[in-house]
């Protein structure tokens, strides 16, 4: 009689968004915080935006006023993935204004690091302010598209591809987003 025994797992596919609501935080601070890094260094990065604002990722880890948000972040990730190391190595703003929109795009492209999250919290949004998209790994035809609000928070692995649909309003679109790592 042969002898069988599991010996590992491996994971073929772990796409997924997690979705909060994130309470009493305060938007207007954060927001205005966000200008001030804008108003500091108006040439920014450019990476999947197309038009708008982006941050370097010094320009918030590095930042006092943002800290408080930071913990606060790592906390609801180490609890809610039941691991004490897992934290934000890196975070940015994205402020886009009417017309203002990100392409598709991954935070990595190193399949390994399904376990490895990325995210983003939304601080200001209005209708037609713009979605962001994530693509089926297996039909890229196939899209979800979340319409967010103010405090809403997505997590997904980073290896995602997503896109952000152009602002159509006449007010900016703000978010900080973030990668995780353990």
């Amino acid at each position: 009689m042969m002898k069988q025994e599991f010996k590992k797992y491996i994971p073929m596919l772990e796409f997924g968004i997690w979705d909060f609501q994130l309470d009493n935080l305060d938007i207007p601070y954060l927001i205005k915080e966000c200008y001030k890094v804008k108003d500091k260094n108006k040439q920014g990065v450019k990476k999947s935006n197309i038009g708008g604002y982006q941050s370097s990722e010094i320009d918030i880890m590095g930042n006092p006023k943002f800290y408080s948000l930071i913990d606060r972040l790592n906390k609801l990730i180490q609890k809610f993935f039941m691991s004490p190391n897992i934290h934000l190595e890196g975070a940015w703003i994205n402020i886009s204004s009417t017309g203002h929109w990100n392409s598709i795009h991954t935070h990595s492209s190193d399949l390994n690091d399904y376990k490895i999250k990325s995210g983003v919290l939304y601080l200001q949004t209005v209708p037609k302010s713009g979605g962001i998209g994530f693509i089926n790994p297996l039909i890229a035809s196939d899209q979800h598209i979340i319409n967010p609000i103010p405090g809403q928070l997505l997590i997904f692995t980073k290896h995602h591809a997503h896109f952000v649909e152009p602002n159509n309003s006449d007010q900016d679109r703000i978010s900080i987003a973030f990668n995780c790592n353990m």
